[in-house]
């Protein structure tokens, strides 16, 4: 039987990334990015669950790291977060991909819904 993973807390700086597992002997990595109106852990999950698919993921990959990238998405903001625009956006997240994770991991999986994929 897989050992339980629980979600960690979201990122106290958005935008930031937010472990749910970070194995120090890990090869590969998987990252989420929510879309526009989306949260990065229930985006993930359903409803009343947030982070399902997260934490079974991370519980089927116990040697893979597994995080999501947050930001600030209301739809409200429409393509306006805050100070930040998409441009912006997709700026801090390259450099969180290059510095967090292509430097470490032989391999990096990213998986997007919408906006996110945008960003990337």
């Amino acid at each position: 039987m897989r050992e339980p993973v629980s979600l960690p807390q979201a990122p106290e700086q958005l935008p930031g990334l937010a472990f749910v597992t970070r194995p120090d002997e890990a090869a590969s990595a998987v990252v989420f990015i929510h879309g526009l109106g989306g949260d990065c852990f229930e985006t993930w999950g359903r409803k009343g669950e947030p982070g399902t698919f997260l934490t079974r993921l991370a519980a089927d990959l116990p040697d893979s790291v597994v995080a999501t990238f947050a930001y600030k998405s209301g739809p409200k903001r429409s393509f306006s977060f805050s100070s930040l625009d998409v441009q912006e956006l997709a700026r801090i997240w390259a450099h969180e991909l290059r510095d967090t994770f292509l430097d470490r991991y032989s391999s990096v999986a990213v998986v997007c819904h919408s906006l996110g994929g945008v960003v990337t």
